[in-house]
């Protein structure tokens, strides 16, 4: 179900009527454990590890505040779910941009591996624009989206 949902708006309707089954969440919170582990294990013995890592840490807690207070002006209710199911949802439609990103780097740079200092940067970056979006697509569904 979340994961054949491209609107984040239809995705924002259905966890604020309660229509989202808790095995699709349950999902989400798989998939995105999964994208966190893997994002923070890869490179674990690289120059870059700590700049990424510490870069990680500090924009996932902004992020996550930031949608915390979205949530809290909001109604205050279910934060898990939406950010994790939200999460997903945007992970899902950035991904092949993402991808396409990731492929052209790699060609243009021959750093396959992103251990360069240029490719923890796209990391970081993308990572960034990541977060970014989920929070814009966040307060933007969830302050002028419809109420239930």
């Amino acid at each position: 179900m979340i994961f054949g949902l491209s609107n984040t708006r239809t995705l924002v309707d259905l966890l604020k009527r309660g229509l989202v089954p808790k095995n699709e969440k349950v999902k989400c919170i798989i998939v995105l454990s999964i994208a966190l582990v893997l994002s923070v294990f890869d490179g674990a013995n690289e120059n870059g590890f700590c700049i990424n890592l510490c870069a990680s840490m500090l924009a996932v807690s902004v992020a996550v505040l930031l949608c915390y207070h979205i949530n809290k002006r909001y109604d205050n209710k279910r934060f898990a779910e939406r950010i994790v199911c939200m999460s997903v949802a945007v992970g899902i439609r950035l991904g092949i941009p993402f991808l396409l990103v990731i492929i052209l780097y790699a060609f243009w740079s021959g750093d396959y591996s992103f251990k360069s200092p240029y490719g923890v940067g796209l990391r970081i970056m993308l990572e960034i624009l990541f977060l970014t979006i989920l929070v814009v697509k966040f307060g933007k569904d969830f302050k002028h989206g419809t109420r239930s």
